[in-house]
């Protein structure tokens, strides 16, 4: 109303209908459409202008949400959850004509709309390949009323992964200050890239994260769990680096062994004093860190009982991945060392190292006074805190928020982000209506937060009125109440 854009019919009421909704969306999407047939007179310089574009209308929507009056400091945390189609991912064996493979001649391919049949871009996601069909891409072909969605991997409350039809949700969630006292600000999705399912991780947070600095905002912290700690540092880590961004990440499980580098024991993207122990390396990660319990009691002590042998970084790398300086140890006052002689003088609470390399054929670190790491040591798992650390863990933990963001918009309480929640196709209108779903989780959140820590300084923390529906005042013992069946004639 405030906009002239509702007008009044002569009832009172305002005359939009479903129709009229879904023929928006449809000019919408001729405006912005860049994949799939829609799309195929574009070049590549034209498909990108109207895929930032639509990027553009997200990013604003949700901008939107934000309080103008609390200052964020930069730090998100970033995730993907998966998000079914309303158009069902459906395959079939290529037939003679179309390349390979043999079909049933009693196999009837349903309509494409005038979609192009492509090829499947993960046949092991298909119920088909469980029950023995082929396993080659090349004798699959996918057809489906959402040309832009695609089969991937999600993983449910359960645990266990499966497989779903559909897009890629990248959200970036505001997370406050290390150590922040809780609610100092509100938990908000701020951004959210919208890709087909089974796309490469990287990309989307990299291309959103270059869009929030063109747009001169900060991006000091990144916060991310194992699909992107596992990436090689010059596709994920370097590339943050390169930014002047932190990145908090947990290790995968085949990141967690022990590497030599100049004599050096690096783990976890440290680099440890050559005699460190073997069984000093051996840290089972517990289930969950969310929680503390003995298995993570028992965890954070093995990590520190192992950064005794830790080098003391002495000079950061800078962004341009050049090395570190790191000095031994001994020198660092941590252990008592026969190749460090002064250490000798330390007090016996202080750990001696039991087996010290021959003075001949010691590495540099046992000689020298500092050494430079190599910026590629291990680059991809060096982090501002250690891993398994108290401080990496309060760092890490607060990942949770952007796992609670998608938590609610999937409750189906709340925004009810479940299968068949929005009857559109392609990737223009579902990713709209996706920002749409995270503009009210948004606003809902952040009314929550403002009455709990009285803040309405924002008008957007104010609720909205709405509309008063029935209320049942008095309920006299003797009348029937409104709610009830009428009365017997």
């Amino acid at each position: 109303r405030e906009l002239g854009t509702r007008i009044a019919g002569t009832d009172g009421r305002t005359p939009i209908t479903v129709r009229q909704v879904r023929y928006l969306l449809e000019a919408i999407e001729k405006r912005l459409v860049h994949t799939g047939p829609k799309a195929s007179d574009l070049d590549e310089k034209a498909a990108a202008n109207r895929r930032d574009a639509l990027q553009s209308i997200l990013d604003k929507l949700l901008a939107a949400t934000m309080p103008s009056h609390i200052t964020h400091n930069g730090a998100y945390a970033v995730d993907e959850t998966g998000v079914w189609a309303w158009a069902r991912g459906k395959r079939r064996p290529l037939t003679t004509d179309e390349g390979t493979g043999d079909s049933d001649p009693g196999d009837e391919v349903p309509p494409t709309d005038g979609h192009e049949v492509t090829a499947v871009d993960d046949p092991e996601t298909t119920e088909a390949d469980e029950a023995g069909e082929p396993e080659n891409a090349e004798e699959w072909v996918s057809y489906s009323r959402d040309p832009d969605a695609r089969w991937g991997y999600k993983t449910p409350k359960a645990g266990d992964k499966e497989s779903y039809f559909g897009y890629g949700v990248f959200a970036f969630t505001r997370v406050p200050e290390e150590g922040a006292v809780k609610d100092t600000i509100p938990i908000l999705t701020e951004r959210i890239v919208v890709r087909p399912a089974a796309t490469d991780v990287v990309e989307p947070i990299l291309f959103e994260v270059d869009r929030i600095l063109d747009e001169g905002k900060p991006v000091a912290e990144i916060i991310a769990d194992r699909a992107w700690s596992y990436m090689v540092a010059d596709r994920w880590a370097n590339e943050l680096r390169k930014r002047g961004i932190e990145h908090t990440l947990d290790l995968h499980p085949n990141d967690q062994g022990v590497k030599d580098q100049d004599g050096m024991r690096m783990f976890a993207g440290v680099a440890h004093c050559p005699s460190a122990p073997d069984d000093n390396f051996k840290i089972t990660r517990p289930k969950s860190l969310k929680k503390d319990t003995p298995e993570l009691e028992e965890f954070m002590e093995k990590v520190e009982e192992l950064q005794v042998f830790a080098l003391r970084t002495v000079a950061n790398a800078d962004t341009d991945g050049k090395g570190m300086r790191v000095q031994c140890p001994a020198l660092a006052g941590k252990v008592r060392c026969a190749l460090r002689p002064m250490t000798a003088a330390f007090p016996p609470s202080v750990p001696a190292i039991v087996a010290p390399p021959k003075p001949a054929t010691a590495p540099k670190c046992c000689t020298q006074s500092t050494v430079t790491l190599p910026g590629a040591a291990q680059a991809k798992l060096r982090q501002r805190h250690v891993w398994g650390s108290a401080k990496w863990i309060q760092a890490y933990r607060r990942r949770t928020h952007v796992e609670g963001a998608f938590g609610n918009q999937k409750n189906r309480n709340t925004e009810n982000l479940t299968r068949g929640w929005a009857q559109v196709v392609g990737i223009v209108k579902t990713s709209i209506l996706l920002a749409a779903s995270a503009a009210a989780t948004n606003l809902r959140l952040l009314r929550i937060w403002a009455a709990r820590v009285r803040d309405y300084t924002d008008p957007i923390t104010v609720p909205d009125p709405g509309v008063p529906l029935f209320e049942e005042l008095t309920e006299p013992a003797d009348e029937p109440t409104a709610t009830g069946p009428p009365p017997t004639t």
